[in-house]
């Protein structure tokens, strides 16, 4: 098992968030990935547009995760509306 950080920007609105982080815990909790720590970040200003919105919501997560399992679960993430960008990054040991 290696270490990851994600960051995640979601849209906007308490009620989008929620639905978002709830659909990103349930992808990893799927793909067997172990959640360790999640950190929300809060709301701030995009550098540029993604998808028509100038503000997103950021949250961190740190995971446990073998390499095969990441790729599923970005094919998954990339086809939910409510997430505007994500990014894996593997932890140094």
């Amino acid at each position: 098992m290696r270490k990851y950080d994600a960051v995640f920007i979601f849209q906007t609105g308490a009620d989008k968030v929620t639905a978002a982080k709830e659909q990103v815990s349930g992808e990893l909790t799927k793909a067997d990935i172990k959640v360790v720590e999640e950190q929300d970040l809060g709301e701030k200003d995009l550098a540029y547009d993604i998808k028509k919105a100038n503000r997103g919501h950021y949250v961190r997560y740190e995971v446990e995760a073998t390499p095969e399992t990441i790729q599923p679960v970005q094919k998954a993430l990339k086809l939910r509306s409510e997430i505007l960008k994500f990014v894996f990054f593997r932890k140094e040991q």
